[in-house]
């Protein structure tokens, strides 16, 4: 499995225009085998079929949010040959992927363990046979909270490691604990629905991403604010900011080229820059106190 590293978002996303890609059985409706969802892998059919409570397709009624079913993961403790281990449930698409999406957008509903919790891992990538090297697109996590029995419904904003070239694979993965073995809590449980890319791909929103490819902002990591140069006045733009879990926790209009994030706690969190509803500039930068 392709190691997939903790921050979700590295670079300014530049739009682009793709093919409009989506992951495949992302409702978890269709299942050929009791043991994973057409288009995934899970324990069961990766290891062993006697993994199958690990990952369930689930048709109880509150336990999805679109069609009829829902996919639940379950951590629990498993004998090994080398003993008994804790494995989380998760399920894993690996396959040809050429777009470039713009949000990732789904719904869960987790109920944790003490002190897990669940994630979202999401690589995109390249292979060059010309010099057998990668190169990396999306690459990173997202950690997911508890949601009190409640279901969410999350946009998380996608930002690039590079705007230049494409990808050609994707490996997308679920679980119900913060590792995939030994690093979890025994009892954890999530559901995943109707996971969805959403996408930008006008020429206009494309050329006004790029216009402001280069705008800079500092200081970062911020305690009180973040300032963007003045190379391009902001005012009567709105900034959105989020949370690595996806929630919205600014949504404002710019009266100048600073925003105020003293009531933000410490974290990684993604910004983005629109004008006239149309994207201008993504980011991150860390709070830091």
């Amino acid at each position: 499995m392709k190691k997939i590293s903790t921050l979700f978002f590295s670079a300014v996303f530049a739009l682009g225009v793709s093919a409009q890609q989506q992951l495949p059985n992302s409702g978890f409706e269709n299942w050929s085998y009791p043991i994973a969802p057409d288009g995934w892998e899970t324990p069961a059919s990766l290891f062993s079929n006697t993994l199958t409570s690990y990952a369930v397709k689930d048709t109880t009624a509150g336990n999805f949010t679109e069609g009829t079913a829902s996919l639940k993961l379950t951590t629990d403790s498993v004998v090994s040959p080398n003993g008994k281990i804790l494995l989380a449930g998760f399920a894993e698409h690996f396959g040809t992927f050429t777009s470039k999406p713009d949000t990732l957008k789904f719904s869960y509903k987790y109920a944790p363990g003490a002190g897990d919790t669940a994630m979202i891992s999401i690589n995109t990538y390249s292979y060059s046979t010309v010099d057998s090297q990668y190169t990396d697109y999306l690459y990173g996590s997202i950690p997911l909270a508890s949601t009190s029995g409640n279901w969410y419904s999350i946009y998380v904003p996608l930002v690039y490691q590079t705007t230049t070239g494409t990808p050609d694979t994707i490996l997308f993965d679920l679980s119900s604990s913060k590792g995939f073995q030994n690093n979890g809590t025994k009892g954890s449980v999530v559901h995943f629905d109707n996971i969805r890319f959403a996408y930008k791909t006008t020429v206009g929103i494309q050329e006004a991403a790029l216009a402001y490819t280069n705008l800079k902002f500092f200081p970062n990591p911020a305690t009180t604010q973040i300032a963007f140069d003045g190379a391009v006045s902001l005012v009567g733009h709105q900034i959105r900011i989020f949370s690595l879990d996806g929630k919205e926790v600014i949504n404002e209009m710019m009266n100048s080229n600073t925003v105020n994030v003293s009531e933000l706690s410490n974290g990684l969190y993604i910004f983005e820059v629109n004008k006239n509803g149309v994207n201008m500039l993504k980011g991150k930068f860390n709070v830091s106190k």
